[in-house]
């Protein structure tokens, strides 16, 4: 049986470690960048630790639209055609899969696509995949 599990989940603690890290080092580098700016162009105060986290989640929430891009909604449609197409092989389908996937990682990288040494069945050719 395979795992197709999420590889986060097998050190949660280094995700939320490395994610503290980069949020204190991102709020530090606005504190600092805004003490050494703002007050001496615009007069404004210097601010705080605090003040800067906050200044992070607001432009985040303002600009950032919180992990909903575009892309998100390209990925989640092009997931959804992948599982459809894989709910409609059959068996043996899957496994020439397996086969080829395996083939390639092992011997000529992933990126590779030496259909000649792929065995198939019967030498016909790959039938397209509807993706509409």
């Amino acid at each position: 049986m395979r795992h197709f599990g999420n590889p986060r989940r097998r050190h949660p603690g280094k995700f939320g470690l490395l994610f503290i890290i980069i949020t204190a080092v991102m709020t530090l580098l606005v504190m600092s960048l805004w003490n050494a700016l703002m007050p001496e162009l615009f007069g404004l105060k210097s601010i705080s630790f605090w003040s800067a986290l906050g200044l992070l989640v607001l432009c985040r929430v303002l600009f950032g639209g919180m992990g909903m891009g575009p892309m998100m909604f390209k990925m989640a449609r092009d997931n959804r055609q992948l599982h459809e197409r894989w709910m409609n092989m059959s068996e043996e389908d899957k496994q020439a899969f397996f086969a080829r996937r395996q083939h390639r990682g092992h011997r000529h990288g992933w990126g590779c696509h030496d259909e000649d040494k792929t065995p198939d069945k019967n030498n016909e050719p790959a039938k397209p995949f509807d993706n509409a």
